[in-house]
């Protein structure tokens, strides 16, 4: 992905108008977006069984699978900046207690059984 097509796709998101929101979450999104972008790939050619997209190249073309991809890498890519900018409070005593406590348990030692503290989180 480069800046450029960065660029492209939102001068191109610009010409569809006002930004909807979305329904659903951008991970299920995307993920769609990349089984349409299969789907359209896989079925392009007709096959004995099907005719293929193919027949339909003027008002679909192969062209939107590739484009598909383009845009969640774009999504992924800012999805990724995003969440490397939040700063959660990991410094809490009460977060870092828990990590203590979790790393005792899970740290190996083979003349220790898990704690009854710990057998109880399980089971709750």
């Amino acid at each position: 992905m480069t800046e450029q097509t960065v660029d492209q796709l939102l001068e191109e998101a610009k010409k569809l108008g006002e930004p909807m929101a979305l329904r659903v979450p951008l991970t299920v999104l995307m993920s769609e977006a990349v089984q349409v972008a299969s789907f359209i790939k896989s079925h392009w050619e007709p096959s004995d069984r099907r005719p293929g997209l193919k027949s339909v190249g003027t008002r679909l073309p192969l062209a939107v699978a590739e484009k598909l991809i383009e845009i969640r890498d774009v999504l992924q890519a800012a999805q990724n900046e995003y969440e490397m900018c939040i700063n959660p409070k990991i410094n809490t005593p009460e977060v870092v207690s828990r990590a203590r406590f979790v790393l005792s348990e899970i740290t190996v030692n083979p003349r220790r059984t898990p704690s009854i503290k710990f057998r109880e989180n399980l089971q709750t």
